[in-house]
């Protein structure tokens, strides 16, 4: 048998008769952020510099980066600066 997502509602586990609240889909994490995360944690690289295919799509990314920059509170801690399809993000000395 398969159970799909619209079957899952009706399945009884048991004496609890659980119903399932429908939950936002996260997106998964972009390679990017990946790739942010990585540097974050190494010392010795000062700064990253991601090549985009189009600068739209920069500027996108960017926003996703600032984003993350912020919810993550790292303002005192990296800089992020985009010029065309090129995004820049520098470790700021001190920030630690």
């Amino acid at each position: 048998d398969i159970v799909t997502a619209d079957c899952l509602d009706y399945i009884n586990y048991g004496e609890y008769d659980v119903s399932l609240n429908k939950k936002k889909t996260q997106r998964s994490k972009q390679p990017d952020l990946f790739v942010l995360e990585d540097f974050l944690k190494d010392d010795r690289r000062r700064d990253l510099q991601i090549t985009y295919g189009t600068k739209e799509e920069a500027i996108g990314r960017s926003k996703a980066l600032y984003g993350y920059r912020k919810n993550h509170k790292l303002q005192d801690k990296i800089r992020i600066s985009r010029e065309d399809k090129v995004i820049t993000v520098l470790k700021i000395e001190g920030g630690n």
